[in-house]
């Protein structure tokens, strides 16, 4: 071998020798240039990149290929060790100002790396100064990293008129306005129900101001038929799937020939028993007729304290009468309190001179204990008392559950007696209400057909 062949050898060798890194020397310049490191990765540097600029910058004799990767093998385990153990915030505030001390592992050295690891908002807030510091951490795998604590005083930014309406005139410009997607009810989802309480067909009624005499059966019909037909005027049809007609509650002004209320109590009428039974009887006919070519009619017979013996013979001879119609079925139990279920909905019917609203809750979960499970709208209609008026009951604690029943109490078209204008029961609005009820939705509308004149 000449002398120039192995000097040549020589120098290779010695170079190879200065390339190969013990693990000792990969940790000495990581630990030397750590921040440069970080700092271009967090610039989204290759880990190639980043080697090739340490062996520029800081004449390191290693091959790129070799620190790169290290360089690699090392910002993998810091992103493992940062979503690991995330930020570390503190913030306080005042009316005025406001102080966040964030540690992390990501490299920070200006205020914009602050902010961006402090995630400030910008619109509320502006730095009046910070401080980094920073040190090292080994752990017990013996692995190497920075921890990095800023600390951020900021101050609330005082807007004036002139920004505030700069601000929103710039979201406004930047928003649009959406068209919402009309709800549409689809076909058979409603349940109407005219609730058509304390009639009193025969009452021997008058007007205050003129003291004539009013409420003939020709007028009690006329308003009858009005208050179905007014709601009915503003629902489309071909969304009823059944129509509700409470029937009864106090309908007839007296229970009997003798002119009194089924407990005996005389009343002063226009017309005999017979006369007033006959013609509830054509009244309701001809209403349930007309209303079962719209949809099925649920007839619900409904007992009061003035027709209760009444209500049932009544009941007996609708249903005599529609028993080949299958389109209408007359409810007629006989009993104080009646049920009906549409959907998620459950209503109770009384008439609602037994005064314990408060026991009605009780009374649907012990008449019906099946239906008032099997749905999750819960309501009971009376009437009685000539007056509109709506109660929540609550009731029945259970595991800090509270079970609700809407009691509505229905008003009456009736004008003033003289029993009730003697004992003040005087100046109620003279008005009849319509429940429309949802098959899923529970109720979804009341409408009210008032008598005005």
């Amino acid at each position: 071998m000449s002398k120039t062949s192995a000097l040549h050898y020589c120098e290779r060798l010695l170079f190879n020798l200065k390339i190969v890194m013990s693990k000792k020397q990969k940790k000495s310049i990581l630990k030397d240039h750590e921040p440069f490191i970080l700092q271009l990765a967090s610039e989204n540097k290759s880990s190639t990149h980043i080697a090739a600029r340490l062996v520029e910058l800081y004449d390191i004799k290693v091959k790129v290929e070799s620190l790169s990767r290290y360089i690699r093998d090392f910002l993998k385990k810091q992103r493992d060790l940062e979503a690991e153990a995330g930020n570390k915030r503190t913030w306080s505030e005042t009316e005025e100002t406001a102080e966040l001390t964030a540690v992390t592992r990501r490299v920070i050295h200006t205020k914009e790396q602050a902010i961006e690891v402090a995630e400030v908002d910008l619109s509320i807030w502006e730095v009046e100064r910070f401080i980094v510091n920073s040190w090292g951490v080994t752990n017990g795998a013996g692995e190497y990293y920075t921890n990095y604590q800023v600390k951020l005083f900021l101050r609330r930014i005082k807007e004036t008129t002139e920004d505030i309406s700069s601000r929103l005139c710039k979201k406004i410009a930047q928003s649009s306005s959406k068209s919402l997607s009309r709800h549409i009810i689809k076909k058979q989802e409603l349940s109407i129900e005219p609730n058509i309480t304390d009639l009193h067909l025969g009452r021997f009624a008058f007007d205050e101001k003129t003291m004539s005499h009013t409420w003939s059966l020709e007028d009690a019909a006329f308003h009858y038929n009005q208050a179905i037909d007014s709601t009915l005027d503003q629902i489309d049809t071909k969304n009823i799937a059944e129509i509700v007609l409470p029937t009864g509650n106090d309908l007839i002004q007296i229970d009997s020939s003798n002119n009194t209320t089924t407990r005996g109590t005389e009343q002063m009428n226009r017309e005999f028993w017979q006369t007033l039974f006959e013609y509830s009887f054509h009244m309701t006919k001809n209403a349930i007729e007309r209303l079962s070519k719209l949809a099925p009619v649920k007839v619900l017979m409904i007992a009061g304290n003035h027709d209760f013996d009444s209500t049932f013979s009544l009941g007996v001879a609708l249903a005599a009468y529609f028993r080949n119609n299958k389109n209408v079925e007359v409810v007629n139990k006989g009993l104080l309190r009646t049920y009906h279920r549409f959907g998620d909905n459950l209503t109770g019917f009384n008439h609602g001179d037994v005064r314990a609203p408060m026991r009605l809750h009780a009374a649907m979960t012990k008449d019906v204990p099946e239906l008032y499970g099997a749905t999750r709208f819960h309501s009971y209609h009376v009437g009685h008392l000539h007056k509109n008026s709506k109660k929540t009951i609550f009731d029945f604690v259970e595991k800090d559950e509270y079970f609700g029943l809407d009691v509505e109490i229905c008003p009456s078209m009736t004008p003033t007696d003289a029993w009730h204008y003697k004992n003040l029961y005087i100046g109620n609005l003279r008005r009849s209400k319509t429940f429309v009820n949802h098959r899923t939705e529970g109720k979804i509308a009341e409408f009210y057909y008032n008598i005005t004149k």
